[in-house]
């Protein structure tokens, strides 16, 4: 057994250098060196590179070695945050079996040994030993939106260089130097040149890294041990993403891209399990989404640009839309040191064909047509042969592009290429010969006809970085069609299985990261104004300012001599009585009678053992999230249509909320989108009953079984609502209420954690007040808050509770009135509220949808209203559309709620309102349509 013993990183003393070595046990001819180093330019700051992440680039360089050494023990001199081991790993076992698979070791039922997407189990040939010191679990760093690219000058990271430059401002391109001896594309001039001149053509900047490891392996050893690779083939993607990581942390750059074409996320799943990729397995999508997820605590972001992009469109895309970059092509890795291209190979073929297809010459990218036409004269497409792996079919896919190519390019135009940048060969009659080998191969490829050329993979899109995604998913429509879901349907869900079993064991590093502190940083704690440019077609969605209330004096006669408030409460119960047995005795803090009756008394009305009375709804929240010990790196599944405080609490933790649709009857969160966002970071689901119309709880409470998540229910707004006879506030592991002045049940401020988890209860309370120790005053175990709600405020809610059955009575009795009088133009331009047969909602407000057909605008609507005292407001601004959150949410797609945000408001829905008022906003509601505005 081979024994490797990884040594701890090391800097030079210039602090721009850093080595890392290993030694291995017996000697192997794989490595020509053990060492190598990453140098790194003046302009950056390693000092913020925590330690923790030298060591993923030290595993990212060297594990895709491991697999080619087996058996063998890998031996780390520190302890790796909890589940990181097993993450690198499953990470190598779904390589070994692709690896496998290629070297025909499958069993003869084509079952792979143990391993591929969810199988499990370590492989007995490869041990991973880690001890010594514990590595912190990773942290937020302080990253913004800037972007950053691996860049090569292929034309796939020029174009995502052309796509970065259009759409992020001063884009940041990596390039690694790292030449692989004999090869000399790392050596050439025309690299130079190209480095250059897209730093001189864009706003970017170019970073360079210099390493030598590349050329510390022996690159054909794979095929002694039986696998049709080159080592380069399997490494130098995590070598090139290593040095991109370290050069965007250091720069502050949040968005890491590595091109990675549609034809590399190809997969297949063998008869009897386990998941090949294509051998180019380092920068398939299932690979980037894996190692992201290990990056997520930092906040760093990692994808691809054009993972939904087939190759041909790659360059088509690149030549049509980018014409000034395309002639820094350079894609020929069996270049010399004197040559733009090698002009030899069948990729300089296929490169050389699609700029003619084009209507471009390829000698724009250094491609000499004369000797190219004479070497590939020869030339034979590739056929998959019936279940084909990925390697065969992604051949033949774009063997099949170059027959499309030859195709749609006819000899005369070759002959002009020739003449316009090869006139000289064409005197000599090199040319000639060249074009009649080109006739000759066109010839002989006309009956072999290519099948059409594929759309791009729309489902694919899904995968995009979000802070860009809406727009490259535009920008692709523009230029290409989508093909069919169903093309690619079964190669996206293996590719999203490979990630989740990979990912999987991160979610227990969660359980040891320090919880608090995290917080969102950055940019949340400034004010963030969004440009028009940005929110383009949503900013129609955002509401007009807030109408003004005509005074009595100015209404029609007929109109209510008082404005009519949106809410209001009663307050003619013991709400004094009982505030004045507070300012009598002097218990007007926290302590007082009435903060536990108020608890006790709220809690049973919704049937709850237990209930820990706040500061605000919103504190009751954040207590929630925090106790069930969600912090950093977690992902906490809440509704874009929500108040924006659903969403804030979880990022208060340092969690990171991923937004759900909502469904377009009950507006409430759609539970059956919720399992498709559920990922290995999730740890809990934020679940609002919608103005007070309890969510469809039991499906979602099953997915949570399923995936072992917690279920919060924000009940703010639905106090008294009952789901299938139990009341809303009963049905999660814990729930929230408010007591704000507008809620059915208020206190003026305040809100209230219930539960039937006594564990829960216990630690809500504890972090509610400092998180005070039992046995002494001031020692704290816990990073407590100040939420503790006022005797006062616990003495007007304890009266409110009293009369709990009235204040909803009056609220469903309004709901009812508003029902029989606007029932006559429901439908025509008028959507009324809901109530489902098996709930019981609280009509919190009385909300209605004013649609394209009403006869006036939803905004011109409440202008109306307002000119006769009428006070309303417009639905809750999605949280993927407030600037606080919309760049971490660019490009993600919820149209029902976007739709609603559009068309939605709420009428006075208070207690005190009167049957006549109810009947006087009807009619002016009624009044107003048809009118047109």
């Amino acid at each position: 057994m081979n024994r490797i013993r990884v040594a701890a990183p090391s800097f030079a003393r210039d602090r721009r250098e850093v080595s890392f070595s290993w030694t291995v046990e017996p000697a192997t001819p794989l490595y020509r060196a053990t060492s190598f180093v990453l140098r790194f330019p003046p302009e950056l700051d390693l000092e913020r590179v925590p330690e923790s992440l030298w060591w993923t680039v030290a595993l990212l360089c060297l594990h895709s070695h491991w697999n080619l050494l087996r058996p063998c023990r890998v031996e780390l001199p520190v302890e790796l945050p909890a589940g990181e081991a097993e993450f690198w790993r499953r990470l190598l076992e779904i390589e070994l079996a692709t690896l496998e698979a290629y070297r025909g070791a499958a069993t003869p039922d084509g079952a792979l040994p143990a391993a591929g997407g969810g199988a499990g189990g370590q492989s007995p040939a490869l041990e991973l030993v880690t001890g010594g010191p514990r590595l912190a679990s990773p942290r937020r760093l302080p990253l913004g939106d800037r972007c950053a690219a691996a860049f090569s000058g292929g034309k796939d990271s020029l174009l995502q260089a052309g796509l970065l430059a259009e759409l992020t401002a001063h884009p940041i391109l990596v390039t690694t130097t790292s030449p692989l001896p004999p090869l000399a594309d790392h050596r050439t001039a025309r690299r130079r040149q190209v480095l250059a001149a897209i730093a001189a053509r864009r706003e970017v900047t170019v970073v360079e890294v210099e390493s030598d490891l590349r050329a510390s392996w022996r690159n054909d050893f794979p095929p002694l041990a039986g696998y049709p690779v080159a080592v380069n083939e399997i490494t130098d993607t995590f070598l090139y993403f290593a040095a991109l990581l370290v050069a965007g942390v250091a720069l502050q750059a949040g968005h890491l891209f590595l091109a990675s074409e549609a034809e590399v996320q190809d997969n297949v799943e063998l008869p009897a399990g386990g998941i090949v990729q294509h051998p180019h397995f380092m920068y398939s999508n299932a690979t980037q989404r894996a190692i992201a997820a290990l990056l997520a605590p930092l906040g760093v972001r990692y994808g691809s640009l054009i993972c939904a992009l087939h190759s041909e469109q790659v360059q088509e895309l690149l030549w049509t839309r980018y014409g000034d970059l395309a002639d820094l092509q350079y894609s020929c890795w069996r270049v010399a040191e004197d040559e733009a291209a090698c002009n030899r190979c069948s990729q300089c073929l296929r490169v050389a064909l699609g700029a003619l297809a084009l209507r471009d010459l390829p000698q724009r990218m250094g491609i000499e047509l004369t000797p190219l036409l004479s070497a590939m004269a020869g030339w034979q497409p590739r056929r998959a042969r019936a279940g084909a792996l990925p390697a065969e079919r992604v051949a033949a896919a774009l063997h099949a592009q170059v027959l499309r190519s030859i195709a749609a390019t006819p000899a005369r135009r070759v002959l002009a290429a020739l003449a316009l940048a090869e006139p000289g060969r064409l005197l000599d009659g090199g040319g000639w010969r060249a074009l009649a080998a080109y006739v000759r191969l066109r010839r002989r490829l006309a009956a072999e006809p290519a099948p059409p050329a594929r759309g791009f993979c729309a489902g694919f899109l899904r995968w995009l970085d979000p802070l860009v995604g809406q727009r490259l998913a535009a920008i692709y429509a523009e230029h290409f069609r989508p093909e069919p879901a169903s093309a690619h349907v079964a190669v996206q869900a293996r590719s999203e299985a490979l990630t989740g079993y990979v990912a999987a064991p991160l979610a227990a590093r969660s359980a040891e990261e320090e919880r608090w502190g995290g917080g969102p940083g950055g940019p949340m704690i400034e004010e963030v104004e969004l440009t028009a440019e940005e929110l383009g077609p949503l900013a129609g969605l955002i509401p007009d300012p807030e109408p003004e209330l005509a005074l009595p004096c100015r209404r029609a006669a007929g109109a209510p001599e008082r404005i009519l408030p949106v809410a209001d409460t009663l307050l003619d119960g013991n709400e004094l009585l009982y505030l004045t047995e507070c300012v009598r005795s002097n218990w007007i803090s926290s302590a007082g009678r009435f903060v536990g009756e108020f608890e006790q008394s709220f809690a049973r009305a919704v049937g709850c053992a237990h209930g820990v009375a706040c500061a605000s709804g919103t504190a009751a929240l954040h207590l929630a999230v925090a106790t069930l010990g969600i912090g950093p790196g977690d992902e906490v599944i809440v509704p874009t249509f929500t108040m924006i405080a659903t969403a804030n609490a979880v990022t208060y933790t340092g969690a990171r909320p991923v937004l759900v649709d909502a469904e377009p009857e009950t507006w409430n969160l759609d539970v059956a989108q919720v399992e498709a966002r559920i990922t290995p970071r999730t740890r809990a689901i934020v679940v609002v009953h919608t103005y007070g119309h309890p969510a469809d709880m039991a499906p979602l409470l099953a997915v949570a079984r399923r995936h072992r998540l917690a279920v919060i229910e924000d009940a703010a707004e639905a106090h008294g609502a009952r789901y299938r006879g139990r009341p809303a506030g009963s049905l999660g592991d814990a729930a929230v209420f408010s007591f704000y002045g507008n809620k059915i049940v208020t206190t003026g401020e305040g809100g209230m954690v219930t539960t039937n988890d006594e564990r829960i209860a216990a630690v809500v309370r504890r972090l509610r007040d400092h998180a005070f120790s039992a046995d002494r005053h001031f020692w704290h175990k816990y990073l407590g808050f100040n939420y503790r709600m006022t005797n006062l405020q616990a003495a007007v809610g304890l009266a409110q509770t009293e009369r709990f059955a009235e204040l909803l009575a009056a609220r469903r009795r309004n709901a009812t009135r508003y029902h029989e009088r606007l029932a006559p133009i429901a439908g025509r331009g008028l959507g009324l509220p809901v109530e489902r047969a098996d709930v019981s909602s609280a009509f919190w407000m009385y909300a209605i949808l004013v649609e394209n057909d009403f006869g006036c605008s939803r905004d011109e609507l409440r202008r109306r209203l307002a000119r006769q005292g009428i006070e309303t407001r417009t639905f809750f601004i999605p949280i993927h559309l407030q600037p606080i959150y919309f760049r971490r949410h660019r490009g993600e797609s919820f149209p029902v709620a976007e739709s609603l945000c559009g068309k939605g408001m709420y009428l006075p829905s208070g207690p005190s309102l009167t049957a006549a008022e109810i009947d006087f906003i009807a009619a002016e509601v009624a009044g107003a349509a048809g009118q047109g505005s």
